[in-house]
């Protein structure tokens, strides 16, 4: 199960890197999650430009895989707010430009699957790619 995960996070971080948007790290590096649900007050839903500057690198979370389906994969902002998809593209070129790295996180604690044959992978290395771009 660790190989499977260290993998996919290879697998992600060549997607990414591979499409021109993996950037250098900065001498120091504070990573958070944005996260795309409401948990209330403990953990109210924030816009990626609320959240605390202090982040340098920025892990969008979560793409999560369809029904255990690799090759379609999701990412929906939490469907409670006002706040869509053009804004979330806004705000993430808007962190670049201040010199973050914004990444996409895969899975999450209930978002496991397994990339078991080519297919499998070829299907979400290509579904991972579009959903980035």
């Amino acid at each position: 199960m660790t190989n499977l995960f260290l993998n996919l996070k290879l697998l992600v971080i060549c997607v990414i890197s591979s499409l021109g948007v993996f950037a250098q790290l900065p001498e120091r590096v504070l990573v958070g999650y944005w996260h795309n649900w409401d948990e209330g007050s403990s953990l109210p839903f924030l816009e990626l430009n609320e959240i605390d500057e202090r982040y340098n690198v920025i892990c969008l979370s979560f793409a999560v895989a369809s029904g255990g389906d690799p090759a379609d994969m999701q990412f929906n902002i939490y469907s409670g707010s006002s706040y869509n998809d053009t804004e979330l593209k806004l705000d993430i070129a808007d962190k670049r430009a201040e010199g973050k790295v914004v990444l996409m996180s895969v899975g999450g604690a209930t978002g496991s699957f397994r990339l078991t044959n080519e297919t499998k992978k070829n299907g979400f290395v290509a579904d991972m790619k579009s959903l980035i771009q």
